[in-house]
């Protein structure tokens, strides 16, 4: 637990000082730790798995809330979804992602603390803030 400890305030040196906060909870024997930085359009996320000893999948994803809130009563209406609210669908739409990043279902020994924050760094900055730069508003669709 000390070594994850570390892993976490690692990355809550890179990303709370940019408007992501931490949201923890537990599933189906995981601690998943939700990075969110909110807007009134968007929420920005970065995620990550902890099992056991390993750290597993570094993710990330936009979630347009003005988008949201047209499709979702769409969806519910013809019982295509269940009623949510728009600030808790995790990502507006699926895009491909980097294999490399997502430390396979094996995930990485958090002991290999170096291991990991380089993976982290490679992640968030050739992957995560790329997205969220293309990402940044509905204009992109334009």
């Amino acid at each position: 637990m000390k070594e994850f400890r570390k892993v976490l305030i690692y990355i809550d040196s890179i990303l709370l000082p940019k408007g992501f906060k931490l949201f923890e909870s537990q599933e189906s024997g995981c601690i998943i730790c939700d990075y969110r930085k909110s807007t009134n359009q968007s929420i920005n996320s970065i995620a990550f798995l902890k099992r056991e000893d390993k750290i597993k999948g570094f993710y990330y994803a936009v979630n347009f809330i003005e988008m949201e809130l047209i499709i979702i009563p769409i969806l519910t209406k013809n019982k295509l979804f269940g009623d949510v609210k728009p600030e808790n669908i995790d990502e507006s739409f699926w895009v491909q992602k980097n294999t490399r990043y997502t430390l396979s279902d094996d995930g990485k020994d958090i002991s290999k603390y170096e291991e990991v924050v380089n993976i982290f760094n490679l992640f968030y900055k050739e992957e995560a803030l790329p997205f969220f730069e293309k990402w940044k508003d509905l204009k992109c669709f334009i």
